[in-house]
């Protein structure tokens, strides 16, 4: 069987899955995020589906607003070193001030966000959003655009230039880094991580060694939906 590329976009608002399953007894549990998508030779079934809410942005929002009233515009996050007060992120038009939450592992002369307690405050959010649980994926070899090569590049996972490839677990190892230190020039580094991380392994069920390659273009082009 070809082992087809599955194809990963992560945006501001949604994320998009995309792959063709290789086995037909697969389409059935898809049927209803099924397509038909015409190639040089034949017709392939392809599973897409956007999963709104689960862009970088709209994940961030969720998470950082969760517990405030809608008009509530300053608000503490898990997710946030306790160091960062007051930084203003806008979204949607609307303008947050963000500061991060204390937390009983955090000193003065350490701020660091609680990791466990950020992991478990992503999952709450993420987790029922993916729907459905494009379950076989981990068949396919996966590429990775967008944000998923954005944040690899800022934090150091992967060169500007090259692109590359990098297991599901170095997302999460360098997000617990980037949360143990006092991050003030990416202040949200530590949530994007861990969302990415979380998004990729509980999410979409891929294995703590499966290989991402991540582009942000393919044969000179920007890849975008």
């Amino acid at each position: 069987k070809i082992n087809q590329a599955a194809a990963l976009d992560l945006g501001g608002g949604s994320t998009q899955v995309t792959f063709a399953p290789t086995d037909p007894d697969q389409l059935p549990l898809y049927e209803k995020y099924m397509h038909e998508v015409n190639t040089l030779n034949r017709q392939i079934a392809v599973f897409t589906h956007s999963y709104l809410g689960l862009g970088l942005m709209a994940a961030r929002h969720s998470v950082f607003t969760k517990g405030y009233s809608k008009d509530e515009n300053n608000v503490e996050s898990v997710c946030v070193n306790p160091i960062i007060s007051n930084r203003t992120w806008t979204y949607s038009n609307i303008e947050y001030k963000v500061s991060g939450k204390p937390n009983p592992k955090s000193t003065t002369e350490e701020p660091i966000v609680d990791f466990e307690q950020c992991l478990e405050a992503v999952k709450t959010q993420v987790l029922p959003l993916v729907e459905p649980k494009p379950f076989t994926l981990k068949q396919h070899t996966v590429a990775a655009f967008s944000y998923y090569f954005e944040r690899a590049i800022e934090s150091g996972l992967i060169d500007p230039f090259q692109g590359g490839e990098i297991t599901v677990s170095a997302y999460r190892k360098k997000a617990e880094e980037i949360c143990s230190i006092a991050n003030d020039e990416q202040p949200f580094m530590c949530f994007d991580l861990t969302f990415i991380s979380v998004l990729l392994r509980e999410g979409y069920g891929l294995g703590d060694s499966k290989k991402i390659k991540l582009y942000k273009k393919i044969d000179g082009h920007e890849i975008s939906w």
